[in-house]
Formats: structure tokens, C-alpha cells, sequence
């Protein structure tokens, strides 16, 4: 067995009466894996799978991919994983400190490399499944992040650390009723989520139904058709390529990433500073609308108006387009562009490189629209409004719904690990 500090269990918090408090290294073997590149000489290998970093998550595996390594018989008999094993990674980035799960026997054959570390216990003392959850709850984590080696933006634990992990422990029969109290509850909270998650998309198509009803009707088939660059008073304009020089100080300007959900949203509002020439060139007002030009495809074409009481700039990545009123209404506009009409428009015209699409404002400007009387256009506005705002309440419900559900997990392993489970 490895040796490991025995001091740490002093250190925590008094564990459940009637649980024990054991250095981790004191009751489990310690086992790190192959090294990549190491000499092997002219022992003779075969080929065998093997875990990486990247096959062991929180709390399961992804075998999706797995390598295989060139090992020897010796190393295959030592590192050769058995059902039951733990499985921990040493760290690199701080979401993979500690991070773990149980191997189940997933392959007939598989070993690991040296940054993933192998515990195995004594099966009649230890039930695997609640040592894998309590080294992987927020218990656990916290010690590693307490003792683990920092460096910028890695952190990373060794084998005496690992060692030296208090683990707690009540008898094995209430480790056996607890893990599977844990994973009753768990299973319940997977399925609450994917229901949750069923509803989100429902909810997020809701907003494009919508648009379709409106855009899609008898009396819509007879309007007239307008290309965009017709409705506008000007052509549209692209924003400031000005930076912000982070100290808060001159006008906010808005970016891709303030249209959401066919709204303005005010957060991490960067400011420049600019000659009044400039600020006068690149202010908005409102009834203007703002379309996304670049970025993914998912990206390119988010449109807002903007409908706020407060002075704000725009930036590069966006195209103002400044529409007639006496011709359209902009949030008709802002509507159709996000239709299935619009959006196969913005498809077919978006040039592609690597790793990013944009499409420019003369190829806008040809957009057809549907050109009905303002006052159509404005009773659609109103309607779709309406049904936008209710679904867009409708979609932040789910949300905290989901961010509780996503909570569940660490409170119930907090539970199960101060002995109220």
C-alpha cells in the first residue's frame, strides 16, 4: 500500500458519529499508469487499449475513442483495470483535478496512463461506489483543490497527496444502502433533467412557430415583395473598430453577443472613446436594427432593434440598418430575417472560411421582404410581441428549472456524506 499523512483526517470536520476517517493510501493501492515514449528496449510487446485524460469524466467515461499502447506482459498483469477500480484523474486544467469515475469492466482488457491514477480497495470493506462518489463530491474536491500544485491555469495532485485523502467511512452494509440510496436519487434527477431539457427545445422552437403562423398565411402569400435595401433610408453601415481600453470610461458599445433571443442584452457592455465626429457616425437611436455579420453560422444574422433609453455605439461585427418608418416597421423587418425565409437567404449568401462565416451588407441589401401596409405590419408586430415575450418568460422558467436540477447532484452527495442521507 502507499504511504500516506495520517495528519489530514485531523484537519476536517468531525465525520458522522459512528464513521471511521482513514488516510485514503492507508486502505486502497495506489497505482499510476504507462508512461508515453518510455524505453522498452527489446522486451517483447502487443498491443493493448488504454485509458487517456480525455476517456475519464466526472463521474463516467467516455470510450468513444480509446487508444491502444504497445505493452509488455509485466505491465499488462500490473496495470490490467479490474470492475470496481477507481479511477482519478491528477489534473492539467482545473475542471480535471480529481475528476474520476468507477471502471466496470466496459472492455475485456484495458490499462491506463500515468496521469490517471488506479485505487483499488478491499471489496469486503470498501463498497466501490461510495468511495467513487464521495472522492468526486464536493468534499473531495475540495481537498484536492486545497493540496493540489498550482501553476497559471493548471493545478494537478501527485500520488502522496492522493494518499493523503481523508476518507470517511461508515460500516459497509450503510456504505452499500447509502450508494444505493445515491443512485435512486440520482437516476431521478437524470430524468427530471432530460425532461427539463425536452421542454427548453420545445420552448426555443416556440419562438419560430410563432413567426411562421404570422408570415405564412393566405393573405401573406399576396403581399408585396421589396428587396431590404428599399426600405431602409440609408445603406446599412458597419460599427467602430475601435477597442475598449478596459478602464470604463467614454460610451458603451454593443457587440455580437448582446443579441439574444431577438433582444438587446445590456451585460459586459464594453466603452470606447471617440472624436465626436465618430460618436456622432456610430450612435444608435432607437427603431435602429443591428445584424450580426460574422462569427459561426449560428451567429450570423441575430438581429435586435434597438429599443433602449440610453446612449450606446456599435461595434464592427454588427450592420446597422436604419429602416423608413414611413415604409416598414423595424421589428417586421427584425422578424422576417429571423424566419425560415430569412434565415435561407442568410444561408445561401454567407461566405465561408476557415473557422467562420460572415456576409456583407450589399448582400443584405438584395434581401426580398414582404412589403404589406405599415398597419399590418404593425398589428403582426404587436401579436408577435405578445406570443415572443410569453415564450421568452416561458424559456427562463425552464432555465432556473434546469440550474436547480443541476444543483440536485452536490447537494445530495453533501447529504449523503454528512450522514443525513
Amino acid at each position: 500500500m502507499t504511504q500516506a499523512n495520517g495528519d489530514n483526517c485531523s484537519h476536517q470536520a468531525s465525520p458522522p458519529p459512528g464513521w471511521q476517517c482513514v488516510p485514503l493510501g492507508k486502505v486502497g493501492e495506489i497505482v499510476s499508469g504507462l508512461t508515453l515514449g518510455r524505453k522498452l528496449g527489446a522486451r517483447p510487446t502487443r498491443p493493448v487499449p488504454y485509458l487517456r485524460v480525455a476517456n475519464v469524466k466526472d463521474a463516467h467515461l467516455d470510450l468513444s475513442n480509446v487508444y491502444e499502447i504497445q505493452a509488455t506482459e509485466e505491465e499488462i498483469v500490473k496495470l490490467r483495470l479490474r470492475a470496481g477500480d477507481l479511477l482519478l484523474t491528477e489534473g492539467g486544467d482545473a475542471d480535471k483535478l480529481g475528476r474520476g469515475t468507477l471502471w466496470r469492466g466496459e472492455l475485456p482488457l484495458c490499462i491506463h496512463q500515468n496521469h490517471i491514477f488506479r485505487v483499488r480497495f478491499d471489496p469486503e470493506r470498501f463498497w466501490p461506489e461510495f468511495i467513487a462518489a464521495e472522492i468526486t463530491s464536493s468534499y473531495g474536491k475540495a481537498y484536492f483543490l486545497a493540496h493540489a500544485k498550482q501553476t497559471t491555469g493548471i493545478a494537478t495532485i501527485n500520488q502522496r497527496v492522493l494518499a493523503g485523502f481523508p476518507l470517511i467511512a461508515p460500516s459497509f452494509s450503510e456504505q452499500q444502502r447509502i450508494a444505493a440510496v445515491l443512485q435512486d436519487h440520482m437516476a431521478a434527477v437524470e430524468r427530471a433533467r432530460a425532461a427539463a431539457e425536452v421542454r427548453r427545445e420545445a420552448a426555443t422552437a416556440l419562438s419560430a412557430a410563432y413567426v411562421h403562423a404570422a408570415l405564412n398565411t393566405a393573405e401573406a402569400a399576396r403581399w408585396p415583395m421589396r428587396r431590404l435595401i428599399e426600405l431602409c433610408e440609408t445603406e446599412g453601415q458597419y460599427g467602430t473598430s475601435v477597442r475598449s481600453n478596459g478602464d470604463g470610461r467614454g460610451v458603451p458599445v454593443l457587440g455580437m453577443f448582446h443579441i439574444h433571443e431577438g433582444r438587446i442584452r445590456w451585460q459586459n457592455v464594453a466603452c470606447v472613446k471617440l472624436s465626436e465626429k465618430d460618436q456622432a457616425k456610430y450612435l444608435l437611436r432607437k427603431g435602429d436594427l443591428l445584424f450580426n455579420r460574422t462569427n459561426s453560422a449560428e451567429l450570423v444574422g441575430k438581429t435586435a432593434v434597438y429599443d433602449l433609453d440610453r446612449q450606446a455605439l456599435f461595434a464592427s461585427y454588427l450592420i446597422r440598418f436604419r429602416i423608413n418608418r414611413h415604409l416598414a416597421d423595424p421589428r417586421f423587418v427584425s422578424f422576417f430575417m429571423n424566419s425560415e425565409q430569412g434565415r435561407r437567404f442568410i444561408e445561401r449568401k454567407m461566405a465561408r472560411a476557415i473557422g467562420q462565416v460572415n456576409i456583407s451588407a450589399s448582400t443584405i441589401h438584395q434581401m426580398p421582404m414582404p412589403a404589406p401596409d405599415l398597419a399590418v405590419q404593425q398589428q403582426i408586430c404587436e401579436w408577435l410581441g405578445d406570443k415572443m415575450a410569453s415564450a421568452a418568460t416561458l424559456r427562463s422558467v425552464i432555465r432556473s428549472e434546469l440550474e436547480a436540477i443541476r444543483a440536485l447532484p452536490s447537494t445530495l452527495l453533501q447529504r449523503a456524506f454528512s450522514g443525513s442521507l
